[in-house]
């Protein structure tokens, strides 16, 4: 489907506009194919249809243009699309921040104010900023979000991170970073051990400095013509990005979001989880009880959610909000209850039931 193409094109340009500014810092085909599969580690699991994807090739983009003299002028409308689209915008702003502290370049620091102003541009207004407020207010509900676990370094995400870390190190030692990097790196290293969902971009800007430790030199721009081998790095990354397109499913998972359960549903409210929430909005366009964007429900609504799944007050809850069908697992704790409480099956199908009342 549509879907997989897209994911796949982000992928390709985010790996492309990557290593184009990890070999700018490291003039070095073999560092940057080494780094380009370290990044890649992290970078697979997000390869999914969200919004969050767009990110990847933004995230690419600004880099390179942060750290080419002739591009720079794209900073400004890279953070103006990105914070059309995406509240991780601020991430953009943070690392032009970031370079003008490291490199004390007075220019830098007016591309932040004006990318600043051109995220409050935007169709979305001041609005992009107050979601960020609420975001923060609500850093409590995270705690039931998985992707927002502290980073498991002995994972596969957390281990290539790892290695980045490690790089760096190897090349402070080696006297190849300067104290002021440090503007950059101890964010980023904070930044990618806070979060699973933080590990690719912290690893994207720490491979480029890493890139920058191995002794290259000179603006990526400058240089001339392109080895075979990067066209044979072009070629797999395109066969690559084909190669997922051809062995993804066209359309939702089917176990994880059964067609059948949205084609048996009533027209009564419906109680679900929050991982179902988010394709009811997909699929259907109606009002859902929750979603897995914990952040903007908050921690109590989401405890209250998540004490109903295992049974506890669900019927003062299922009073409030009127459900009269429910779309959950059969061996959870609420399942069962209801069942006993008269419930019938209306429909099963994946990992699902849909109980009405």
């Amino acid at each position: 489907g549509w879907a997989a193409w897209v994911v796949a094109v982000a992928a390709l340009l985010t790996m492309i506009l990557v290593g184009l500014a990890i070999y700018g810092a490291a003039r070095s085909v073999t560092v940057t194919g080494a780094l380009l599969a370290i990044v890649f580690v992290p970078m697979f699991r997000l390869l999914v249809p969200r919004p969050v994807v767009l990110m990847l090739p933004l995230l690419g983009a600004l880099l390179l243009s942060v750290r080419s003299s002739r591009i720079r002028w794209a900073v400004v409308p890279l953070v103006w699309v990105w914070a059309s689209i995406h509240g991780s915008f601020v991430l953009g702003i943070g690392i032009i921040v970031l370079e003008s502290l490291r490199r004390e370049d007075r220019r830098m620091a007016r591309l932040a104010i004006l990318s600043t102003v051109a995220a409050s541009a935007t169709a979305h207004g001041v609005g992009v900023w107050q979601t960020l407020w609420r975001f923060a207010a609500n850093r409590g509900a995270l705690d039931y979000i998985s992707e927002w676990d502290p980073t498991d370094l002995t994972g596969p995400a957390g281990f290539a991170f790892l290695l980045l870390v490690i790089g760096l190190i190897v090349a402070g030692v080696r006297g190849r970073l300067e104290w002021r990097d440090l503007w950059v790196v101890v964010p980023f290293v904070v930044l990618g051990v806070s979060s699973e969902r933080n590990v690719l971009p912290a690893a994207v800007v720490l491979a480029v400095v890493v890139a920058g430790g191995t002794g290259g030199t000179g603006e990526l721009l400058r240089s001339r013509g392109v080895p075979a081998l990067n066209w044979v790095i072009a070629g797999l990354l395109v066969v690559g990005a084909i190669g997922y397109v051809a062995s993804s499913p066209g359309g939702p998972d089917e176990d994880r979001f059964p067609p059948q359960i949205i084609a048996s549903l009533g027209p009564s409210p419906v109680f679900h989880d929050d991982s179902f929430g988010g394709y009811l909005i997909y699929a259907t366009g109606r009002k859902v009880f929750i979603d897995d964007r914990a952040e903007l429900y908050g921690a109590d609504y989401f405890d209250r959610f998540r004490r109903a799944r295992l049974g506890e007050g669900y019927e003062d809850l299922f009073a409030e909000f009127g459900f009269g069908q429910a779309v959950v697992e059969p061996d959870s704790p609420v399942a069962l209850l209801l069942r006993k409480d008269g419930w019938t099956v209306r429909s099963t199908a994946g990992r699902y039931e849909l109980l009405q009342k």
